[in-house]
């Protein structure tokens, strides 16, 4: 019998990551015959991961990018992410290395092992160079990417060994795994071919791909709270063990999750499709305008494509019409697509409808830069103006400015965009992200107007943006700037929303 020694596992988690030292780990385990402390240590190791690459990505994108340095000094700011993330693996490495050091103990001393009993170090250099591939993958693709592939893995590994005892025989089995594995791969491939020329077929394989995802988290989650609970009772004993380890009750379990599942999902299908409108009424300092009131209607994130439903827009249309605005603004994510098409088409010939007294006005989000010249022609051909970091003044009676969205490089400076206005008349922003919500009301800034969180979305990861953005959603008034962030018309993905509801939002602004 061989193993791994404490100081090896140790290096290999500083320099490659807690994945690749989780197997040197597992196979210590495996090789005293511990088979499940085996599963458990690789399963605690990409949990662990995890955690480092969400930590890497909300310190770089609330700490390091909005210092600029991005812009200033590439190489340099690539190189204080990199220490930051080889930092965060040594601490993980300095937590653990005492749990090790014991676990590698208890086994020298039950298998009276010596120096020859453990592997030589060039048996770790696979694991690490596993790791290692890992890091470049993150800083390649980039860590939005990164992190969520790394979410959407982790649960279904998770889900498959939590469901896959249901099926006993060992061709039931085979066909759930295959089946499984088809269903779990189906959004990542369909993500990245329909964007080429493709068939019906494909964007209808990626809408089955899309709604998975929220059909995973929930019946992940709720397994979760099972196992909890599972757990609390190997103390409490409760239910006995031979109930909680019978077919009977997996099978019972299982149902009674997907039917919960379905029902939070069929809701969410609701909330994403059916449009309310969010009202409020805010004070401006009148100054030099000539207006007493001003109604406006914003909307954002659309994420208009070949699967975007038609019945929503025609919905959408008789909404906003509804409020009778002055003036319509869209914060930006409008079109997901990068191909136009007859449904494209309808959807600009539909938008078009929108009446208002002084036209619609909209900004890019970072979907639109994806899509590129395909979303400026659609907001075009839909007679939307589109503002890109520059100043249109309205009726001489406020102006607006639109920031070009946080991913495009060289967008301007609310500062160096106030100073183009002019001080005598009210100002609202227009800007897709709501970072940095300081350089707004240290400005003149009377009110700002943003989209791009979705409130999550998907609860519970409302929590999440809650964390991130000073707001996720709704209004809020900071010295003399109000802010508006809207969850979306619609949103990215499943047309699913648990965590907030499709709105259109209508601000009364009365000029005192």
């Amino acid at each position: 019998m061989k193993i791994f020694s404490t100081t090896q596992i140790n290096i290999t988690t500083t320099i490659a990551g807690p994945i690749a030292a989780s197997y040197l780990l597992a196979r210590n385990y495996k090789n005293s015959g511990q088979k499940k402390a085996s599963l458990l240590t690789k399963f605690l190791g990409y949990m662990l991961a995890l955690v480092i690459y969400i930590c890497t990505v909300i310190i770089s994108e609330t700490v390091i990018i909005p210092t600029d340095i991005f812009k200033t000094n590439s190489l340099l700011g690539y190189v204080i992410l990199l220490s930051l993330f080889i930092f965060l693996q040594a601490l993980v490495a300095f937590l653990f290395s005492f749990k090790i050091k014991r676990t590698n103990a208890t086994l020298i001393d039950k298998f009276s092992l010596t120096n020859s009993n453990t592997y030589s170090f060039i048996h770790t250099i696979p694991f690490i160079l596993l790791g290692l591939t890992i890091t470049f993958f993150l800083f390649v693709v980039g860590p939005f990417w990164f992190v969520f592939l790394a979410i959407y893995v982790l649960p279904n590994i998770y889900l498959h060994n939590r469901v896959k005892p249901i099926f006993v025989s060992k061709r039931s089995s085979q066909i759930f795994t295959f089946t499984f594995i088809v269903l779990v791969a189906l959004f990542p491939v369909t993500e990245i071919i329909h964007h080429f020329p493709a068939y019906t077929f494909v964007e209808y394989a990626l809408l089955v791909g899309y709604y998975y995802l929220p059909v995973m988290l929930y019946c992940f989650l709720l397994y979760i709270i099972v196992d909890g609970v599972l757990l609390l009772n190997r103390f409490v004993k409760l239910i006995p063990m031979h109930v909680l380890t019978s077919q009977k009750f997996r099978l019972i379990l299982f149902g009674v999750i997907l039917l919960t599942t379905s029902g939070i999902v069929i809701k969410g299908v609701y909330n994403f499709n059916h449009t309310q409108i969010q009202k409020y009424t805010i004070g401006v300092e009148k100054r030099a305008t000539k207006m007493e009131h001003v109604r406006i209607a914003m909307a954002a994130d659309f994420h208009f494509s070949e699967i975007t439903d038609t019945d929503f827009i025609t919905q959408f249309i008789e909404k906003i019409n509804s409020i009778h605005p002055d003036i319509v603004l869209l914060a930006g994510d409008i079109v997901e697509s990068d191909k136009s098409n007859a449904k494209m088409v309808f959807f600009e010939e539909q938008l078009r409808k929108i009446d208002s007294k002084y036209g619609v006005y909209a900004i890019e989000g970072n979907h639109d830069i994806y899509s590129q010249k395909n979303s400026y022609h659609f907001l075009e051909n839909a007679n939307i103006k589109i503002i890109r970091d520059t100043v249109f003044k309205i009726d001489n009676s406020f102006q607006l400015i639109g920031r070009r969205d946080r991913h495009y490089k060289n967008r301007k400076l609310v500062a160096d965009l106030v100073a183009t206005t002019n001080d005598s008349l009210p100002v609202f922003l227009l800007d897709h992200q709501p970072y940095n919500l300081e350089n707004s009301y240290n400005s003149t800034i009377d009110v700002q107007f943003s989209g791009h969180t979705h409130h999550g979305q998907l609860f519970p990861l409302n929590f999440i943006t809650e964390w991130i953005y000073d707001i996720s959603w709704g209004y809020k008034k900071i010295e003399n700037t109000h802010f508006f962030v809207t969850c979306g018309a619609q949103g990215w993905g499943p047309q699913v929303k648990t965590g907030s509801q499709s709105e259109i939002i209508q601000v009364d602004i009365d000029f005192l």
